[in-house]
């Protein structure tokens, strides 16, 4: 069994926990010392970063998403969008920017027009966004909640740059992030998604992507994968891209 949203999230905070533990571990910690010294360095002179913060954004992927969207035009005003891994909101900023660009309120309007966000970690109120915080996507109880929300109307939308903590095993993390999208695919999209609607779900690289791919053809007219210039150079993500839900 792959380990889904709810386990993925914590094995970081088990993680560190662990090492808490065990006190004679000195090489892990300077090697966890060293990596986060790194990652001040990379996030320093990352040119997104700084976008990020001079425009009120809060992380850089949120120029992922505005890539995605001058491409591929998923989110248009009025929809009504579905944004799941949402924490800490970069991406339900840029779908209420565009829902509501022609809109003198930004206001979430249950089964009419808005962002959900969902994650089992917290996220800040946000205009335009019904927040659901400490939420697994895969729940029943979180379905129930989604369903209250759009009413009798389904998602023009559904986002997710979710994936789980690295192992640092590559062929491993791309495993299981395309195991958890198949089933949020499968659990969720099919459920939620309106006809003629779109999807947008981050991948790291794997050969397994194609045969989902060609499996989603079967329910979309047009299938893409893309890698935003804002997606670092070193990075396997990609996002696929699927429009029109048939």
């Amino acid at each position: 069994m792959i380990v889904f949203d709810r386990l993925c999230r914590y094995v970081k905070c088990l993680d560190n926990f662990s090492s808490v533990l065990n006190l004679k571990t000195c090489s892990r910690c300077k090697s966890s010392s060293t990596s986060s010294h790194r990652w001040k360095i990379r996030q320093n002179k990352d040119e997104y970063v700084e976008l990020a913060r001079e425009q009120g954004f809060r992380c850089r992927s949120a120029f992922k998403l505005l890539e995605i969207n001058d491409k591929f035009r998923l989110i248009r005003p009025e929809n009504l969008v579905l944004d799941i891994g949402a924490a800490p909101g970069a991406w339900s900023q840029v779908a209420s920017d565009i829902v509501f660009r022609n809109s003198e309120e930004r206001i979430f309007q249950a089964g009419v027009r808005g962002v959900i966000a969902v994650d089992l970690l917290n996220i800040d109120l946000l205009s335009g966004v019904h927040i659901l915080s400490g939420c697994d996507i895969l729940s029943e109880s979180t379905h129930s909640k989604i369903s209250q929300l759009l009413i009798d109307k389904k998602c023009d939308v559904i986002l997710s740059d979710m994936a789980p903590n690295a192992s640092g095993i590559a062929s491993l993390d791309s495993e299981n992030l395309f195991n958890m999208n198949s089933t949020v695919y499968n659990k969720i999209a099919v459920k939620y998604l309106a006809k003629g609607g779109s999807l947008a779900f981050k991948f790291w690289q794997t050969p397994d992507l194609k045969d989902f791919s060609n499996l989603l053809k079967e329910k979309f007219k047009l299938i893409k994968t893309f890698k935003p210039k804002s997606s670092r150079k070193e990075s396997s993500e990609v996002y696929l891209i699927a429009k029109s839900f048939i």
